[in-house]
């Protein structure tokens, strides 16, 4: 073709094989080792594929291919087989195996592909109350690198961090909840800014009715 023409090529149902004859060939001189890259006509603006019925398909620039020169390998235009992959939701409990675009267009976590959910591959992750700002984030991420409160079982969206404090329920197990949801367990709300995080449990330990062993053993 002419300088800043181009190629169109029509896709039928007929096998390419004893259906189609050369028409020309691409030749080009090079200084040194690449590519020519496909790159959107000029002119129209388009790069992609078109059936019969003048259907545009565009293609992404990664898939558009190149020519390659001075011994350098082409890029087929075609795009790869995309594979599927697990994708994780807010929680970890859930996994499904998605192509990458569904996964993201879902709000999901790709893992990769080729990967599976059988073991399921998602951290379990949980609100993760930062200060007043909540996160979903693993218990390691939430408690261990950030220091903050994760709530089990509790998503961001219905959380208001800043109305969370330890409640202390009967058992002496340690949780983070609102004043009006710890009341509603039986558990004691603590306020006390020294004593707003369930790593250490701070929770009195009851001895009622313990032996001493048993009192002594708590404190080893």
């Amino acid at each position: 073709p002419d300088p800043g023409a181009g190629v169109s090529l029509v896709v039928t149902d007929l096998n390419w094989e004893g259906n189609f004859l050369p028409v020309y060939f691409f030749a080009g001189y090079t200084y040194g080792p690449g590519q020519v890259q496909i790159i959107e006509n000029p002119t129209l603006g388009f790069c992609g594929t078109a059936n019969v019925n003048n259907v545009e398909f565009s293609i992404a620039a990664d898939f558009r291919g190149a020519l390659g020169v001075g011994g350098t390998a082409g890029k087929h235009v075609c795009p790869p087989t995309i594979i599927p992959g697990a994708c994780c939701f807010d929680g970890g409990n859930t996994c499904q195996v998605l192509l990458r675009a569904e996964c993201v267009g879902m709000g999901g976590h790709f893992k990769g592909e080729d990967t599976v959910c059988a073991p399921n591959p998602c951290p379990t992750t949980w609100a993760c109350c930062i200060g007043s700002l909540c996160f979903m984030l693993s218990e390691d991420e939430c408690v261990n690198e950030q220091g903050g409160r994760w709530l089990v079982d509790r998503l961001c969206s219905g959380v208001v961090c800043a109305d969370l404090h330890v409640c202390c329920l009967p058992g002496n197990s340690c949780v983070y909840l609102t004043a009006a949801e710890c009341a509603g367990a039986g558990g004691a709300y603590v306020t006390d800014p020294l004593f707003q995080s369930c790593d250490p449990n701070p929770c009195p330990v009851s001895v009622e009715g313990a032996s001493w062993g048993t009192i002594k053993s708590l404190y080893r």
